[in-house]
Protein backbone atom coordinates (compact mmCIF):
# COMPACT_ATOMS: atom_id res chain seq x y z
CA UNK A 1 0.00 0.00 0.00
CA UNK A 2 1.49 3.69 -1.15
CA UNK A 3 1.08 6.22 1.63
CA UNK A 4 1.03 9.89 0.98
CA UNK A 5 3.35 11.70 2.37
CA UNK A 6 3.62 15.94 2.80
CA UNK A 7 6.36 17.12 1.29
CA UNK A 8 8.97 19.45 2.06
CA UNK A 9 10.96 21.71 -0.23
CA UNK A 10 13.71 19.24 -0.87
CA UNK A 11 13.99 16.39 -3.05
CA UNK A 12 13.26 13.13 -0.87
CA UNK A 13 12.67 14.23 2.35
CA UNK A 14 8.65 14.46 3.92
CA UNK A 15 7.84 17.25 5.71
CA UNK A 16 8.56 15.22 9.06
CA UNK A 17 12.00 14.91 8.89
CA UNK A 18 12.57 18.50 7.35
CA UNK A 19 10.63 19.65 10.75
CA UNK A 20 12.94 17.55 12.61
CA UNK A 21 15.87 18.35 11.02
CA UNK A 22 14.96 22.23 11.79
CA UNK A 23 14.39 21.53 15.58
CA UNK A 24 17.63 19.92 16.16
CA UNK A 25 19.90 22.06 13.81
CA UNK A 26 17.45 25.66 14.49
CA UNK A 27 15.40 25.83 17.68
CA UNK A 28 14.47 29.06 17.25
CA UNK A 29 13.33 28.80 13.56
CA UNK A 30 10.93 25.71 15.18
CA UNK A 31 9.72 27.43 18.07
CA UNK A 32 8.65 30.47 15.50
CA UNK A 33 6.40 27.64 14.08
CA UNK A 34 5.31 26.60 17.29
CA UNK A 35 4.12 30.05 18.41
CA UNK A 36 3.92 32.60 14.94
CA UNK A 37 3.11 35.67 15.36
CA UNK A 38 -0.82 37.19 15.33
CA UNK A 39 -0.27 38.17 11.58
CA UNK A 40 1.44 34.83 10.41
CA UNK A 41 -1.66 32.90 11.89
CA UNK A 42 -4.05 34.99 10.80
CA UNK A 43 -2.16 34.77 7.37
CA UNK A 44 -2.42 30.32 7.75
CA UNK A 45 -5.66 30.61 8.86
CA UNK A 46 -7.34 32.42 6.34
CA UNK A 47 -5.14 30.10 3.36
CA UNK A 48 -6.37 27.29 5.53
CA UNK A 49 -10.02 27.85 5.63
CA UNK A 50 -10.31 29.30 1.88
CA UNK A 51 -8.75 26.45 0.52
CA UNK A 52 -10.83 24.15 2.65
CA UNK A 53 -14.08 25.97 1.18
CA UNK A 54 -12.81 25.66 -2.69
CA UNK A 55 -12.55 29.43 -2.57
CA UNK A 56 -10.21 31.57 -4.93
CA UNK A 57 -8.66 35.27 -3.37
CA UNK A 58 -11.37 37.36 -5.87
CA UNK A 59 -14.20 34.84 -4.98
CA UNK A 60 -13.28 35.89 -1.02
CA UNK A 61 -12.55 39.55 -1.80
CA UNK A 62 -16.35 39.49 -3.06
CA UNK A 63 -18.24 37.42 -0.36
CA UNK A 64 -16.73 40.68 2.03
CA UNK A 65 -16.93 43.79 0.27
CA UNK A 66 -12.88 44.11 -0.46
CA UNK A 67 -10.35 43.96 -2.93
CA UNK A 68 -8.75 40.92 -4.13
CA UNK A 69 -5.49 42.85 -3.28
CA UNK A 70 -6.81 43.55 0.64
CA UNK A 71 -6.69 39.56 0.41
CA UNK A 72 -3.68 38.91 -1.19
CA UNK A 73 -2.18 41.32 1.52
CA UNK A 74 -3.55 39.16 4.30
CA UNK A 75 -2.26 36.25 3.43
CA UNK A 76 0.68 37.83 2.46
CA UNK A 77 3.16 37.42 6.12
CA UNK A 78 6.22 39.42 4.65
CA UNK A 79 3.68 42.38 3.95
CA UNK A 80 2.50 44.32 6.76
CA UNK A 81 -1.16 44.91 6.08
CA UNK A 82 -3.15 45.43 9.52
CA UNK A 83 -6.31 44.30 8.67
CA UNK A 84 -9.33 46.05 10.22
CA UNK A 85 -11.51 44.55 12.54
CA UNK A 86 -14.30 44.95 9.92
CA UNK A 87 -12.47 43.30 7.85
CA UNK A 88 -11.72 40.23 9.89
CA UNK A 89 -15.41 40.28 11.21
CA UNK A 90 -16.27 39.94 7.26
CA UNK A 91 -13.63 37.35 6.31
CA UNK A 92 -15.15 35.24 9.08
CA UNK A 93 -18.70 35.96 8.09
CA UNK A 94 -17.89 34.93 4.43
CA UNK A 95 -16.22 31.39 5.73
CA UNK A 96 -18.89 31.10 8.63
CA UNK A 97 -17.03 31.21 11.40
CA UNK A 98 -16.01 33.74 14.39
CA UNK A 99 -13.91 36.84 14.28
CA UNK A 100 -11.78 34.91 17.02
CA UNK A 101 -11.21 31.56 14.60
CA UNK A 102 -9.14 33.56 12.25
CA UNK A 103 -6.66 35.07 14.50
CA UNK A 104 -6.14 31.75 17.09
CA UNK A 105 -2.64 30.89 17.03
CA UNK A 106 -1.90 28.54 14.38
CA UNK A 107 0.86 25.87 14.94
CA UNK A 108 2.72 25.35 11.74
CA UNK A 109 4.95 22.63 12.82
CA UNK A 110 1.25 20.45 13.25
CA UNK A 111 1.51 20.33 9.50
CA UNK A 112 2.86 17.29 9.29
Amino acid sequence: MKTHTKRSGLPGVSMEEDLKRVKKNRPDIHQYLKNPSPRVSLAWNVVALRTKKHMTQEVLAQKVGISSRTIISIENVNNHYNPTLDVITGIAKAFGVKPEDLIKKADLTALA
